[in-house]
């Protein structure tokens, strides 16, 4: 983890000062089991709802795909923080085939085929497991190597002795079911 900081910077008759933070990341390999198999094909399928919306009304910024997609993503057995994050998705798809129009590149109806599962909402670290929200009230334990309990430790070990929050920094744990 590295923490850059230019501090005092003199451009003109302006001062600037910011902490550039790091992203921490961490991959293990997974093999899931039926209760996130289905998440993940949830997700998926929400994720290429939620692009057929913004297909259809012309929407592509995340406002307004929030405002079209949300209530017709209710009838998914999915807690609410999935339906956001397969929403962002979708904008970012859907921003991304926007800018390659107006390049002139040909292109084609945009959806996800790659079943994943992306929140920052929900996950929880207990008992050497990652914890995540499979349905409302329910969740499902993922067990986490040593080497990735061990990175996490680090993180909070160093958050602690600089008396940051959370919220200012980042981890990714990416526990992936692909090779």
């Amino acid at each position: 983890m590295s923490v850059g900081c230019l501090s005092d910077l003199y451009l003109g008759s302006w001062f600037l000062s910011f902490i550039v933070l790091a992203v921490k990341s961490v991959w293990q390999f997974y093999v899931p089991v039926g209760d996130v198999l289905r998440l993940l094909e949830v997700f998926r399928r929400m994720v290429n709802d939620s692009i057929r919306i913004g297909l259809l009304n012309d929407a592509s910024s995340l406002r307004r795909l929030s405002l079209l997609s949300y209530n017709q993503l209710a009838r998914y057995d999915s807690p609410s923080c999935y339906k956001l994050c397969a929403i962002s998705r979708a904008a970012g798809i859907l921003a991304a085939r926007n800018k390659s129009v107006k390049r002139g590149f040909p292109t084609r109806t945009p959806y996800a085929v790659r079943q994943q599962l992306v929140s920052c909402y929900g996950f929880k670290i207990e008992n050497g497991g990652l914890k995540i929200p499979v349905s409302r009230g329910k969740r499902f334990s993922i067990p986490l190597t040593k080497h990735v309990l061990e990175v996490i430790a680090r993180l909070l070990l160093w958050l602690q002795d600089r008396e940051w929050r959370a919220k200012d920094s980042c981890l990714e744990v990416n526990v992936s079911a692909y090779p």
